[in-house]
């Protein structure tokens, strides 16, 4: 950070808190320019040249630097003003046509400053159902606005603008571009944002906006999106931070904190929260807030000099605008797996990107390849004058790729080999069948040269009074969908190593899976009951005090050691369950590698007598959560139970409501074999399909 930006923030941390202008009086009058230039390309200039003319006034100068962008701050200042009021008056004529549109961001977060009209605002942003569109139409036309953009498609539009010459409006139909792979899944959730929708009384007039904790989230996800894009300003750091003041004890912070989790936005804005707390609002942000995101072991550095360099979103040059291709290229590979060269992302960018900067292309997007060639043209031209190369383009977008990466916002990952690419992309291939049918063989021969292998190591099969303890004490359980074959291949295998003992398979396939095996019930469910319906059936006729919980697609090897982790829960009371390790086919890792993915997760709540870490011996290790393959009490199952709304995603969440219930440890000795087939298509579109459990989840907890 340099001088200039040095000197810039204390001015916007003075201008935001009110305070005197002797506070940064120590600025020269040649300093002056360089710091009005960044307020400027921050869109903050009118709160600035406050303070300049505050501070020419108190030292009794006279500087042509302020007198010749004086009529530019009043000019900024009395359009805002204008709008304000132009926008007021058009949204108490909505409410007079019965629409009530939820105000995101804009005047709602204005009106937190201190001077309103001084935190300038280009547009409104109002949210609106998909089904009233026509009605806002009509409403809009009447009112004297008109499309700001020729050549959109109204009706496909997910934000359609309008304008007159007092106000822009951008009105939503989602809150993000739904067609969007990286930001599209943001939409679920805020899909009931009308009606949480609260009021909030601006100038005498009712202003519809989202309910307080929906509406930081909002903030923090937008800021997250032009961040991808091309970057964020300061205004919006300061927004988030204000508006988390204000408004502290209305919001939900567990909510909100899972919820970056959930879209990777967490370090991001744990960045943010330190850059309002020590550079904008240090003397009021909250410290319960500053303690619960541990401010104290942030760097947030790295962000602050990309915001200070990038300005409002990240548009202060041509350069960092073409680099967008790049770091959404990034996020999109990040999100859903499409590779794509960074080069050729940033020459022949997608029509959903370039759409927005061609508006024409809506209407004939059949010119796309003619604007490759115009854009291709541009750099060229550019190259020889200095300026938007795409050299240049290439650099700012890489490092800002590094930046994303270290804030967690997409994973850092090591290059895969030809072998592992080839793999990763045959599962979209049109030879996915055959490739399907292949890893079944393979998955086989594997299985038997493990059991094999684990023979020469000492391992075998459990003695005639192993299998008796097991049989008189443990009852197998296991959900099975759409694999019967596999579901028959565990039965066949659990009876092999356990002759006689209980297994119950809880069926909810579209053509019901049969056992004739006589130590097997089948509970048959209706179709995608889902996983935790199928368990809470299975656990309800579980008539044995212990249970060995699978699924379809394990099976037992010589080195599950089901037996001994019994003796263990039944010598060992503090204990109520253990998870076993997995080696998964084809990639056959070694087993203890499974267990280190739980050593590193900690629960929230972290109820447990016996901390989490803590090692009972050479083979078992206190963990708070483990894999979904374990032995167990029966009654301390009971106790937690399973939420039979949750059709797919159970794991987490059976695990956090086991905490200060369930003690549980892994058995770091023990492996079954899991064979996961990733080439089933049909079974993994429905493994796939979790939106509604994490919707689900999210009203719950809330």
């Amino acid at each position: 950070m340099n001088k200039a930006e040095e000197q810039f923030l204390r001015v916007f941390r003075c201008a935001l808190n009110d305070l005197p202008p002797d506070s940064v009086k120590d600025i020269s009058d040649n300093e002056w320019p360089a710091v009005l230039r960044l307020a400027d390309i921050h869109r903050v200039f009118p709160m600035i040249f406050e303070y300049c003319c505050a501070l020419q006034e108190s030292s009794h100068s006279e500087n042509k630097v302020f007198q010749k962008r004086k009529l530019k701050a009043v000019k900024l200042t009395c359009d805002q003003a204008q709008m304000t009021a132009e926008f007021l008056a058009l949204y108490r004529f909505l409410l007079r046509k019965g629409l009530a549109p939820v105000v995101m961001k804009g005047i709602i977060c204005r009106n937190l400053y201190p001077e309103p009209e001084r935190r300038s605002s280009s547009d409104e942003d109002l949210l609106i159902r998909p089904e009233q569109f026509h009605q806002y139409q009509e409403a809009f036309r009447e009112y004297g606005l008109k499309p700001a953009l020729e050549n959109t498609d109204e009706e496909k539009a997910h934000e359609v603008a309008y304008c007159n010459s007092k106000v822009y409006i951008e009105l939503h139909k989602s809150p993000f571009p739904p067609g969007s792979e990286v930001f599209g899944d943001l939409n679920h959730y805020f899909k009931d944002a009308d009606a949480h929708k609260i009021t909030e009384m601006i100038y005498s007039v009712p202003v519809r906006t989202m309910e307080y904790t929906e509406h930081l989230f909002y903030q923090i996800c937008h800021a997250y999106k032009h961040f991808l894009n091309c970057g964020i300003g300061i205004r919006i750091a300061s927004d988030i931070t204000l508006y988390s003041i204000t408004y502290y004890d209305r919001i939900d912070w567990e909510r909100i904190l899972e919820q970056c989790r959930e879209v990777k936005a967490y370090e991001f804005i744990r960045a943010l929260y330190k850059i309002g707390n020590v550079y904008l609002f240090p003397e009021t942000f909250p410290q319960e807030l500053s303690l619960t995101l541990n401010l104290n072991d942030v760097e947030e550095e790295s962000i602050l000099e990309d915001i200070l360099q990038g300005g409002l979103y990240g548009t202060s040059s041509e350069d960092r605008l073409h680099s967008s291709n790049i770091t959404l290229n990034a996020a999109a590979t990040d999100k859903r797996g499409k590779e794509k060269n960074a080069v050729i992302s940033a020459l022949f960018p997608a029509f959903s990107s370039m759409k927005h900067r061609y508006p024409y292309l809506e209407k004939y997007p059949i010119l796309l390849p003619f604007t490759w060639i115009h854009r291709l043209f541009s750099y060229l031209k550019n190259n020889r004058s200095g300026s938007g190369s795409a050299s240049e383009a290439m650099r700012i977008g890489n490092e800002r790729v590094l930046l994303m990466k270290k804030y967690q916002m997409i994973e850092e990952k090591e290059k895969a080999g030809f072998f592992k690419r080839l793999y990763q992309k045959s599962h979209r291939s049109a030879f996915a069948p055959v490739f399907s049918v292949l890893f079944m063989i393979i998955s086989n021969i594997e299985y038997y040269l493990l059991n094999i292998y684990w023979s020469f190591k000492g391992y075998g099969m459990p003695s005639e009074k192993e299998q008796k303890l097991v049989a008189d004490n443990v009852t197998f359980v296991f959900k099975s969908f759409e694999r019967q074959k596999m579901a028959l291949g565990l039965c066949k295998c659990i009876s092999r190593f356990y002759p006689g003992v209980q297994i119950l398979a809880a069926d909810d396939s579209s053509v019901p899976f049969e056992c004739m095996l006589d130590n097997v019930q089948v509970i048959h469910l209706p179709f995608r009951s889902g996983l935790s319906a199928g368990l809470k059936a299975a656990l309800e006729e579980v008539k044995t005090p212990y249970l060995v919980r699978m699924d379809d697609d394990e099976l037992l090897t010589k080195r599950s050691n089901i037996h001994k982790e019994l003796a263990y829960l039944m010598n060992h009371p503090e204990i109520d369950l253990i998870g076993l390790g997995f080696t998964t086919a084809i990639r056959c890792r070694n087993a203890r590698k499974s267990f280190d993915e739980y050593y590193k997760q900690t629960m929230p709540a972290q109820r447990n007598v016996i901390p989490h870490g803590t090692v009972l011996d050479d083979t078992h290790i206190v963990f708070e959560k483990t894999a979904n393959i374990y032995v167990a009490r029966t009654e301390k199952i009971r106790e937690v139970g399973f939420d039979e709304n949750i059709k797919v995603i159970d794991h987490h969440d059976f695990f956090t409501r086991a905490q200060g219930i369930i003690t549980s440890a892994g058995a770091l000795d023990t492996v079954v074999f899991h064979r996961h087939n990733p080439y089933d298509r049909h079974y993994n579109k429905y493994r796939s399909d979790y939106l509604d459990d994490l919707i689900y989840l999210r009203n719950r907890k809330k």
